[in-house]
């Protein structure tokens, strides 16, 4: 028999786990008998440093604001698709102070855990005249890290 290097065999299952990932991906495999895989078959690996994702790469594809005549904030985003992402926060300051969370609770995503995206949209009424605003909006994933979308301004005229 021939003996494979330590090296080959990592390629080997690198190769089966991305095959898998790709099966799930079109449906060939279910997600729920892939959560063994990762570390049944992944080479022994350093300790990682924190997960840092950029919003698009967990599935957001648009992140806004705007003022309506009547003074209120509507803040809209919208996912291409939602297969990573748990929830969301919406982070709001008002000129250069502190940065506060809009929501009380996180704002579910609609359809984790599947392809499609959706819109969603939340109204500021908390806002005043003549002041400055920013926001940002928080996309929690289901693998437990968080991205920050940039951040958007308005100003509410007076």
């Amino acid at each position: 028999m021939l003996a494979l290097s330590p090296t080959s065999n990592y390629v080997r299952r690198t190769l089966l786990v991305r095959f898998l990932g790709i099966c799930a991906l079109v449906g060939l495999v279910s997600w729920g008998a892939l959560l063994f895989a990762p570390q049944a078959l992944a080479a022994p690996r350093a300790p990682e440093a924190p997960k840092i994702a950029q919003p698009a790469s967990l599935g957001l594809s648009d992140f806004g604001a705007k003022v309506t005549r009547r003074g209120v904030v509507i803040l809209h985003w919208e996912t291409g698709t939602e297969m990573t992402i748990f929830g969301f926060n919406v982070w709001k300051r008002v000129g250069k102070g502190a940065w506060q969370k809009l929501n009380a609770a996180m704002i579910p995503a609609k359809s984790t855990g599947q392809v499609v995206g959706n819109e969603y949209l939340l109204r500021d009424k908390h806002v005043q005249a003549g002041k400055a605003y920013s926001y940002k909006l928080e996309v929690v994933s289901t693998e437990g890290y968080s991205a920050y979308t940039e951040v958007v301004k308005v100003k509410i005229k007076p």
